[in-house]
């Protein structure tokens, strides 16, 4: 990842791709912004928001199409996505440069500034408009300041503000999509450990480590029926499924230059996870299926997806800002269709994720470095 790349996989273009081989399409093009990231973010981010659109109804027969072909909604293709992606990322940074200090600084003045600020403004907005509490009943409520302590710390995420969207048919989810936070900065402390303990050093050790990893993500598949689905399990198994995404967007950034891929292999894999589907390997074969896809379009060469990607990236400001706004929608348009309701969301929502890069993303990443940190401190 770059320095510049966010949590839960949206970013900013990523610097130059030393996953990047002879004979795959990323070899001429590991220049700066030379990759389709950004545009994989914008359809990664858009894919959310249509699984929310549906999800939002809360209505049995209405399903998003994902779901309906593969047993796996829109949402869990985006975010999928955008783990993968960041996995990628988050390797080519940290074979970059190995200074865990400062790779920490990165994350986290990629995720928290633009996160707390979303957090505050949701909460005043809330507090003046929507919840069916008087404003000084909602600001002193307990429920709110754990709602504001819990995300911005990403330690107790909370979905519910006291008083708001009750009556939405989904009722009173205020965001329903930065529960994947905390597992994204799980899967950068993994890295990170995994780097610092010298197991992803190049050659053999990394090898080992990448397999035994691979062993890991297979043994728990086999034995999580006979531990259950409860408790601290269930949490065990949402970031073993997430962390298999982070892992193969990893190993991409390791290993790709042995491997010319070609949309076939995707097309492969594909077929593959569909031998596998009443196993309990589907999801991990459709994971793989999802990384192969996505780094083929990644380093595909597309003039058109290039310029896309060229242009600024609000993906992390699409997503963390959508749910509220689709809630709203809900509540005061209740009879928009899903499509529809994608459509007009998607539109609202651009306009605090440009205003939150603009004015807070982008000026936050530049404090990565520890001089200019100083500088502005003292100043």
């Amino acid at each position: 990842m770059s320095d510049s790349d966010p949590a839960s996989g949206p970013s900013p273009a990523s610097g130059p791709s030393p996953a990047s081989g002879p004979g795959q399409p990323g070899a001429a093009l590991a220049r700066q912004h030379d990759n389709n990231f950004t545009f994989l973010r914008f359809v990664a981010a858009s894919m959310v928001i249509v699984a929310h659109a549906h999800d939002l109804h809360d209505i049995p027969s209405i399903q998003d199409p994902l779901r309906w072909l593969t047993g796996k909604s829109m949402g869990w293709a985006g975010v999928s996505i955008f783990f993968v992606m960041s996995g990628y990322l988050i390797m080519t940074s940290l074979n970059r440069s190995g200074n865990l200090l400062r790779f920490a600084r990165a994350r986290a003045l990629r995720i928290f500034p633009g996160l707390a600020t979303c957090m505050i403004l949701v909460v005043v907005l809330a507090g003046l408009f929507l919840t069916t509490l008087s404003a000084g009943a909602f600001f002193s409520d307990p429920g709110t300041l754990k709602y504001l302590a819990g995300n911005i710390s990403l330690l107790s995420i909370q979905h519910h503000l006291p008083g708001v969207f009750e009556h939405n048919p989904t009722p009173r989810a205020v965001n329903g999509s930065i529960w994947t936070l905390p597992f994204e900065v799980g899967c950068y402390i993994m890295a990170a450990t995994l780097a610092g303990t010298g197991l992803l050093r190049a050659g053999r050790m990394r090898v080992i480590s990448f397999a035994v990893l691979a062993l890991g993500a297979i043994g728990f598949v086999v034995v999580q029926p006979l531990i259950g689905h409860l408790g601290i399990v269930a949490r065990i198994a949402v970031f073993h499924e997430l962390a298999i995404c982070f892992l193969l967007g990893m190993a991409y950034a390791c290993f790709g230059p042995l491997l010319a891929l070609r949309w076939w292999y995707a097309a492969i894999a594909a077929a593959v996870t569909w031998l596998l589907a009443a196993t309990p390997f589907y999801t991990m074969a459709l994971s793989v299926t999802v990384a192969l896809l996505v780094m083929w379009l990644a380093f595909v060469p597309s003039r058109l997806l290039r310029r896309l990607s060229d242009l600024p990236d609000y993906s992390y400001g699409i997503y963390i800002y959508a749910f509220p706004i689709q809630q709203v929608l809900m509540q005061f348009a209740p009879g928009l269709t899903p499509w529809q309701h994608s459509l007009v969301a998607f539109l609202l929502v651009l306009i605090p994720a440009s205003l939150s890069w603009h004015f807070v993303e982008k000026p936050a990443l530049k404090f990565k470095d520890r001089r200019k940190l100083v500088v502005a401190v003292a100043a």
